[in-house]
């Protein structure tokens, strides 16, 4: 087995032994080398500590409701890898979180990583889409073949999640500065073509362990916030018009599947919609 000599960074709280564990073997089995990076604890973090990097104020603004504390640790654990790949001139880095799992997959997509366009800042190898759905949708618009089961896109919507991507050091300034201060998880940024050149490997290769995932409080931490703050996704315009409308059809046309039917046109025109000019 070819031995990847990409640096990979690997986030883990000191504490989670059993991730790191999890991690060593998984890692080992496919002859990775890693450096393990220790995580931000953001329910240690001081009053100051964390007023000192995040803006509560910001967070209202594009959240609608404040940070957890988790959340801002997670950010800070990102931003500690984004820093280093600067002060280190590290060109290109694997950025994985500790509760992830890959086999071959991902080791034959690297191999042909260098198909990426030039211009390329960051590449998620795994995914959620903001729709829903398990993978974020791709757009219409962009796809170039990596291997004989994976290809390179654009997505067409904001994909959530940041277990595992692949990060220049073009785009760990560009996050560096987005988490000055911080006002939004990770993946807010991540997720966006509005702060990186991004790209996404079609069918992830990288997903994560649902039981590992349920060991962090920072999910439970979140649902708790969201009870308090109900409205917490900030809206513009057309996005009460669009709440409206889903309102509207929860109650009057449920039975004729209205909603299905608005849900899926507004994903297919997110797909069809010319992409923007990357920079």
């Amino acid at each position: 087995m070819q031995k990847i000599k990409i640096p990979i960074f690997i986030i883990n709280l000191k504490k989670q032994l059993n991730k790191k564990q999890h991690m060593e073997e998984l890692c080992e089995k496919y002859n990775l080398a890693v450096e393990f990076i220790d995580a931000v604890d953001g329910r240690l973090l001081s009053a100051t500590e964390i007023n000192s990097v995040y803006s509560e104020e910001q967070a209202m603004k594009n959240l609608r409701r404040p940070m957890t504390k988790g959340e801002i640790g997670c950010a800070l654990s990102h931003k500690l890898i984004y820093q280093k790949m600067i002060d280190d001139d590290i060109e290109t880095a694997l950025i994985f979180e500790d509760d992830i799992q890959f086999d071959n997959a991902l080791l034959s997509c690297l191999a042909e990583i260098d198909k990426l366009p030039k211009n390329w800042e960051l590449m998620l190898l795994g995914h959620r889409g903001s729709s829903g759905y398990i993978q974020a949708k791709y757009s219409f618009w962009y796809s170039k073949k990596l291997n004989q089961t994976h290809r390179i896109r654009r997505l067409a919507e904001t994909a959530y999640g940041t277990h595992g991507y692949y990060l220049n050091n073009r785009g760990a300034r560009k996050l560096v500065q987005c988490l000055q201060p911080i006002s939004r998880p990770t993946d807010h940024f991540t997720g966006v073509d509005k702060y990186v050149n991004l790209y996404a490997v079609q069918n992830p290769v990288i997903v994560s362990d649902e039981i590992l995932v349920q060991m962090s409080a920072i999910h439970a931490d979140r649902e708790e916030i969201c009870k308090r703050y109900p409205f917490s996704r900030p809206e513009t315009l057309s996005g009460k018009l669009i709440r409206l409308t889903y309102l509207f059809v929860l109650k009057f046309g449920g039975t004729l599947g209205t909603k299905q039917i608005i849900g899926s046109a507004t994903i297919f025109w997110k797909r069809i919609k010319p992409l923007r000019r990357y920079f």
